[in-house]
């Protein structure tokens, strides 16, 4: 299995995948990795323990697709003189 990392792509198992995050962070809490997690499609920040996460496998597209779509909601927000 491939190993989580910063912007991995992932669902939440005990949550029955019903999210999709984006890891933002990951943090060690007395020896245990801790998850920072954002939603994807939803304004949502979680966090989780690593084996709670199944990481979306091919996600290089989705990724890919993500970014520009993030990038573009970013662009709607900034405002111009």
């Amino acid at each position: 299995m491939k190993e989580i990392e910063i912007g991995s792509l992932v669902y939440r198992k005990s949550y029955e995948k019903d999210v999709l995050f984006r890891v933002d962070d990951i943090k060690d809490c007395e020896g245990k990795k801790i998850i920072i997690l954002k939603g994807v499609d939803v304004r949502l920040i979680a966090d989780a323990q690593e084996d709670d996460l199944d990481i979306l496998e091919d996600n290089n597209d989705e990724q890919k697709n993500e970014e520009l779509e993030e990038k573009e909601t970013d662009n709607d927000f900034q405002s111009t003189p």
